[in-house]
């Protein structure tokens, strides 16, 4: 999307996962950093042992995106699972887009962070299973409506209110290049829709959806984002690796702004002359 601000672009290509130049590459921080191995254009997390995570910022501590009313935030990534899979109805796999005053750059903080620091965190999630069969639980998506009790980031479904399932993400294989995308769209002052796409290539093999309408079990529309985190279960249905490749988003200008973007770079070509 040619009118977009790029806020973060990043392929590992030097193989340094706690670097961060925004908006070419980002630190990425694990729960725990045995599991994680990186190479150039890879950033392998192992599924070891207990559940996994892996966060990183898009934009600097203290000056989160805030999205206005017609604007969107698009995170897409892509990874390839690796190893194998064991097929179950659990889902396994969960990232979500969310904002935090307190930004912990840091290995081996969870998924609840330090002192509370991710306790009150708010935003939107999905959760999938990685299957090579079609026996995996559907793609749901979630909004992050309990905020004041001790509930981890990823790891409490309590935390979360969902809407209604979507489609199940079925008969993937190994060595292959997926891709999952959030797409958060301020459509209205009391409109927010939150949409899931699980893609091989420019193909939507999978998608689900929220619509928050500002009273989405009593919380306010969501705006402010400055991270991104993963979480992988150990259980059965999950890949034994996810190499991650590449991680890209996007803030979309409302279209009033886009128009002024065009206008300002027409300017700026005849002042040139």
């Amino acid at each position: 999307i040619s009118s977009a601000v790029v806020l973060l672009d990043d392929n590992f290509a030097d193989g340094d996962r706690t670097n961060t130049d925004l908006p070419y590459e980002s630190g990425f921080w694990a729960s725990s950093a045995g599991d994680v191995t990186t190479t150039a254009g890879n950033v392998r997390l192992a599924m070891a042992g207990s559940s996994r995570r892996m966060h990183t910022y898009f934009a600097p501590d203290g000056s989160p995106v805030s999205l206005g009313v017609g604007e969107k935030l698009i995170a897409t990534i892509d990874f390839i699972p690796e190893g194998g899979f064991v097929d179950v109805t659990s889902r396994n796999f969960r990232f979500g887009l969310f904002y935090d005053s307190v930004q912990m750059a840091q290995d081996g903080v969870g998924d609840s962070g330090l002192s509370n620091g991710w306790y009150d965190a708010t935003g939107y999630m999905t959760q999938f299973s990685l299957s090579s069969s079609d026996t995996s639980a559907n793609a749901r998506v979630g909004k992050r409506t309990n905020t004041e009790g001790t509930y981890s980031l990823l790891g409490t479904d309590s935390a979360y209110t969902y809407a209604p399932n979507g489609d199940k993400v079925t008969d993937l294989s190994l060595d292959t290049v997926y891709t999952v995308q959030m797409i958060l769209d301020y459509q209205a002052a009391n409109l927010m829709q939150v949409t899931f796409n699980f893609l091989q290539g420019s193909s939507i093999l999978a998608s689900a959806s929220l619509t928050d309408d500002g009273a989405f079990d009593g919380k306010p529309i969501y705006t402010d984002f400055d991270f991104l985190m993963f979480r992988l279960s150990k259980v059965d249905g999950a890949a034994e690796v996810v190499n991650f490749q590449s991680i890209n988003i996007q803030h979309i200008p409302e279209p009033a702004t886009m128009a002024l973007l065009g206008l300002g770079g027409l300017l700026a070509i005849r002042k040139k002359r």
